[in-house]
């Protein structure tokens, strides 16, 4: 009888768990009095955990939160003394949130101003910050304890509630650190005017869109060391003015740490180049470049007319994003190997939510990854492959080609190439951008807009170089592959998406030498009204100029060496009604000692292309009616 009772009572005691919600009920941790302190539920079928409950120490509940057993993410609204909101998979809605950082979740407010902890009070909404937010602190000034226990092992602030006690500290010696005031808008970020006090020093800053616009440090004496901003003509720099030559890349709001030294010399840190708060894309020229070029000349006792004349004009950089985690180039010294990287924070909006249901984590470096096909380099014929972003220059860079073609009508793009080339473990510059048309990733805005299929492998490179070679010169590509229009299109999506963090796109204008602010929709409305947008290749004569390299050219900014004779020469064809824009001397790739020479002449419209007969002994060996240019020999051409 006695058995069967007990049969029947656990009986009882199953049928009621399991035909009510059928949780299994963990206790991870109890008090020293028997209390439970966490406790978890798991679903019965598969032992997923569903919620989770924190008691004090005389069994009130303090806190509850649910999960979605499927993605393991917190979700429905949950319990708190002070807060009240919910989940939506992971994701944070809490008005007027009380949140402790060193609390995980930190919506879990118990003991708050009792431990060592970074508190924020505002709004989040769908994960982000709204409205005025407050942020302030608690420390122990006496013991300086995480722990309840006086002479306990200190537990991180980012551990698991879990793995921490939530009874109260026994010093009650707490200090309130003052309090600072964010404003976030709309858009989750971070907006208005802002003075940050670190050290004797001042720092003043205008934030628009999480993005830092003007920069002002004073010193204890209420001097202005520094004070920079993109629009303003004339910057200071360590108590000196000089002229805006360049684009500012400020860390984002919450990285700003100072200067790295004010009041001396420029040092070998160079704070003009970059320093802890910002960073300059110059102009034209790098300062330090030329300073370190001159050093270097001077240790090598070489100090020669010949010897400056190598110092070049700066090309890195052709195009900057701004918003999230990017890389910008820099220059120092002469040697090779004188181009570097920084990482920078640029501030803007994260995308990467975190424990706590609110976006706080960046991306991963943007410019070497879904942004990479802005940074796709095309083959200056001479220069061999190069890499996307390490070495990238102004005069190559697809998309400042691509620019500058529609905004100040750079004959460039019509005659330049993708690299075709594939050598073992090397791809040209054409099967890299294919490749990444190709990539299967929600953020590949290329795919929807693409003419033709493109299915490129590693194993099958080679092949498809071949393949794919008829649309290596830039005219063709964009009109067989995929359209210019449209390739721009796709370039706004990604950074228009709520995945990217990149909110603008400045690039170099070849005209005015210095950096534009990319309007996607002017650029995308110019696409469609050039001419060039609907041409029909087929039927077009083209001509393979792949085996020629330039010796000398009419152009001081293009391949080969200027020379003067060449610009003259242009000047004869307008005499006759011809307009051309480039006249180059080209020889064989393999032909070393000038053996053939040749001249491609490159005109300015189809008029003057269709009516152009050679002089003499010349002879047109190729004609091109999309790039509007001919090669034709010279009359001793065995000279």
């Amino acid at each position: 009888m006695k058995a069967f009772s007990t049969i029947v009572l656990f009986f009882l005691f199953f049928f009621h768990f399991s035909h009510s919600q059928e949780f299994l009920k963990e206790i991870t941790k109890t008090f020293d009095n028997g209390q439970p302190m966490f406790v978890n539920y798991l679903d019965v079928e598969d032992l997923k955990k569903v919620k989770t409950e924190i008691y004090d120490e005389t069994g009130n509940r303090i806190f509850s939160l649910s999960f979605n057993k499927e993605s393991g993410l917190p979700d429905g609204e949950f319990f708190d003394l002070i807060n009240k909101g919910h989940y939506e998979d992971g994701v944070l809605f809490c008005e007027n949130c009380l949140l402790v950082g060193a609390n995980t979740p930190a919506v879990f407010s118990f003991n708050y101003n009792k431990q060592n902890t970074f508190v924020t009070k505002g709004s989040v909404i769908n994960g982000r910050f709204f409205g005025e937010v407050e942020r302030f602190g608690y420390f122990d000034s006496q013991s300086g304890y995480w722990s309840s226990k006086q002479y306990s092992t200190p537990v991180p602030a980012t551990a698991g509630i879990e793995f921490r006690d939530v009874k109260t500290y026994a010093t009650d010696a707490f200090e309130r650190i003052p309090s600072t005031f964010i404003n976030y808008n709309k858009n989750g970020q971070i907006e208005g005017s802002y003075t940050k006090n670190l050290g004797e020093l001042k720092i003043e800053l205008d934030v628009i869109n999480g993005i830092i616009q003007t920069y002002v440090v004073k010193d204890n004496k209420g001097i202005v060391v520094d004070s920079l901003s993109n629009q303003n003509k004339i910057w200071k720099i360590n108590y000196k003015f000089k002229k805006n030559d360049g684009l500012i890349v400020f860390n984002g709001f919450d990285n700003i740490r100072g200067p790295r030294e004010y009041g001396q010399d420029y040092l070998e840190s160079s704070r003009d180049i970059y320093n802890n708060d910002y960073m300059i894309a110059y102009n034209i020229e790098d300062e330090k470049v030329l300073s370190d070029s001159k050093t270097y000349i001077n240790r090598t006792e070489a100090l020669t007319s010949a010897r400056l004349k190598t110092i070049k004009q700066t090309t890195i950089n052709p195009i900057i994003p701004m918003g999230g985690n990017i890389s910008v180039d820099y220059e120092k010294g002469s040697s090779p190997g004188s181009i570097f990287q920084r990482e920078v924070n640029t501030g803007g909006r994260p995308c990467i939510l975190d424990n706590n249901g609110i976006y706080s984590i960046n991306n991963e470096n943007q410019t070497k990854s879904y942004l990479s096909n802005l940074y796709i380099e095309l083959n200056d014929r001479d220069g061999g492959n190069k890499g996307y972003l390490k070495g990238s220059d102004r005069e190559n860079n697809l998309f400042a080609l691509i620019y500058n073609y529609l905004i100040n009508d750079s004959k460039k793009y019509l005659n330049k190439s993708f690299d075709d080339s594939t050598s073992e473990g090397v791809d040209g510059s054409l099967l890299i951008f294919l490749s990444n048309l190709d990539l299967k990733s929600e953020l590949n805005t290329f795919k929807k807009y693409l003419k033709i299929p493109i299915n490129i492998s590693q194993a099958e490179a080679y092949e498809s170089a071949l393949e794919y070679k008829k649309y290596v010169r830039l005219p063709v590509f964009f009109s067989k592959v995929i359209s210019l229009p449209d390739y721009l299109r796709a370039i706004s999506e990604i950074i228009s998406s709520e995945k990217t963090e990149v909110q603008q796109l400045y690039v170099w204008n070849y005209s005015l030498k210095k950096y534009d602010l990319v309007d996607f929709e002017s650029l995308i409305d110019i696409a469609e009204n050039k001419e060039i947008k609907n041409v029909d290749i087929e039927g077009k004569e083209l001509f393979d100029d792949s085996d020629y390299r330039v010796v000398y050219t009419s152009d001081k900014d293009g391949e080969g060496d200027y020379i003067e004779v060449l610009e003259n020469n242009i000047l004869q064809f307008r005499n006759q009604n011809m307009f051309l824009w480039k006249i180059e001397q080209l020889i064989f790739k393999n032909d070393y000692q000038h053996v053939n020479l040749y001249y491609k002449i490159y005109f300015s419209d189809i008029e003057s292309f269709m009516s152009y007969k050679p002089n003499g002994n010349f002879k047109i060996i190729g004609k091109d009616e999309v790039g509007l240019f001919v090669i034709v020999s010279t009359p001793n051409s065995n000279k």
